[in-house]
């Protein structure tokens, strides 16, 4: 994905050519490309999109052509739920949603897709907000997995008599226990993966699976039958021995107790239903660590900025920093603005806008030789006719000039 970005034409996009990409554009644009869950950086007014390897999965048939193109133009069918998002992330605002459903168009048909997002807002070197960073993961097995579990506790309670086959469709882990002593009476294959696949109908739960005694399960169940309550549990931490003398492992489960009832209202059993989430906790987990990570990094990004503005705006020298070969003005000091500037508007114009007095005498030559070769260029006491006063009339000045080549993280 880097080499198809690097072979991006954006020259004609508000974005601009990859040399005239703002540092904290690139510094975004990196960790994207670099991180494991889909990420997409939406930069300039028209929010182009540059995203990962792992985001091309979200794209469907859309990739590579939405890449470097404006995410309004490629996302249409969902654009009345992003634009609103994007006003209020470009005002500052850093949003999050969980399990978000999107009708999108990544194929030949529009399907629903649900996506947990955290939207933030990028900010260029001057501190400016100029773009969102986008980091994502997809959730629609879960959160399909999570409704299926509703319709199948819903089929259990009304028509029994059709446990048996949803035992042996159920995609989610079920089981049976029936008395006070929790004996298993049925469990399915996914029931059977959660715990290691150990024999266990037939027998009481603190002699299959000793190992939950102590973390309190056994007493869930025992309130459960004896209040007639479910217990629900969400991305609740057990401890299991899921190979003969191995080490417990830990997993993570979403899960309900449901009373087993006779006809006549009398509790007989407990029905355990639910998934094994680990992975999407532990995928959480990451996302949010990779998010602090980021913020982090922005901070101190930030902060670098600020003392290398603060060095400027003290220097006791004139001092500016150009870039591109049109020498175009980013950062210039108070000293450099009075002085050779006269006051003068310097930043975002080229050295030609900004002092065309300069042409034919040598100091923008000079630049482009050094621009060029990378050697820089000292001269003392160098005269230098300028229009300080704006009025047409150059006056003769002396001055010390230095051009140092300035190069990017990759040597250019």
């Amino acid at each position: 994905m880097r080499e198809r970005v690097r072979e991006l034409d954006l020259a004609s996009t508000s974005v601009g050519a990859m040399e005239e990409w703002p540092q904290s554009f690139r510094t975004a644009v990196d960790l994207a490309l670099a991180s494991a869950f889909p990420t997409v950086v939406l930069w300039g007014p028209e929010l182009i999109q540059i995203y990962n390897d792992a985001y091309r999965r979200i794209m469907g048939a859309k990739h590579p052509r939405g890449l470097g193109r404006p995410t309004r133009e490629i996302w249409p069918e969902v654009w009345h739920i992003n634009g609103p998002i994007y006003e209020r992330v470009l005002a500052g605002e850093t949003i999050s949603l969980e399990n978000a459903r999107y009708p999108l168009e990544r194929g030949s048909e529009v399907e629903d897709v649900y996506l947990t997002i955290s939207f933030s807002p990028l900010r260029d070197d001057d501190g400016a907000i100029a773009g969102v960073f986008l980091t994502m993961l997809e959730t629609t097995s879960g959160v399909l997995a999570e409704e299926m579990q509703q319709r199948l506790l819903g089929e259990l309670r009304v028509e029994r008599r059709r446990l048996e086959e949803v035992f042996r469709q159920a995609p989610t882990f079920l089981a049976i226990l029936r008395g006070s002593d929790h004996v298993f009476h049925l469990a399915n294959d996914a029931y059977y993966q959660v715990v290691g696949h150990r024999n266990v109908v037939g027998r009481r739960v603190i002699d299959a699976l000793p190992e939950v005694v102590a973390q309190g399960f056994v007493s869930i169940l025992d309130g459960v039958l004896a209040t007639g309550a479910p217990f629900v549990g969400r991305e609740l931490p057990i401890m299991l021995e899921r190979t003969p003398g191995a080490e417990l492992e830990q997993r993570y489960l979403d899960f309900v107790y449901q009373p087993l009832t006779e006809a006549d209202g009398t509790r007989v059993g407990i029905v355990a239903h639910g998934s094994d989430v680990t992975d999407q906790v532990l995928a959480r987990r990451e996302l949010e660590e990779a998010n602090v990570q980021l913020e982090l990094r922005a901070t101190e990004l930030r902060a670098s900025e600020q003392r290398l503005r603060d060095v400027f705006n003290q220097a006791p020298i004139a001092i500016a920093v150009m870039a591109g070969p049109e020498h175009v003005f980013t950062i210039a000091s108070p000293r450099y603005v009075d002085t050779p500037g006269g006051g003068r508007a310097l930043i975002g114009r080229s050295v030609r806008e900004a002092f065309p007095e300069l042409v034919g005498q040598g100091f923008i030559e000079a630049m482009d030789r050094v621009y060029e070769t990378g050697e820089p260029y000292f001269a003392s006491e160098r005269l230098v006719r300028l229009d300080r006063d704006h009025d047409g009339v150059t006056e003769d000045y002396f001055f010390n000039v230095g051009y140092q080549p300035l190069r990017d993280a990759s040597g250019g």
